[in-house]
């Protein structure tokens, strides 16, 4: 599943909607492979800046979690 970050009429901002959706499925892949629930949570902060910094360069237009 991919989320057009062109195509978002009913978020404000393209990120925060694909945040809503990718945050459980990025939390839930690196929690039980860290073991820590403080390193799962600043590798998904780690992974959502990343994700923003590249839509911001038009580096990307769709976004997936696979």
């Amino acid at each position: 599943m991919g989320i057009d970050i062109q195509e978002q009429p009913s978020s404000p901002d393209p990120v925060v909607a694909i945040y809503r959706v990718a945050l459980p499925q990025v939390y839930g892949y690196l929690l039980p492979r860290c073991g820590s629930v403080a390193l799962a949570e600043d590798l998904t902060a780690e992974t959502f800046m990343a994700a923003v910094a590249a839509v911001k360069r038009r580096q990307v237009r769709e976004v997936t979690v696979a």
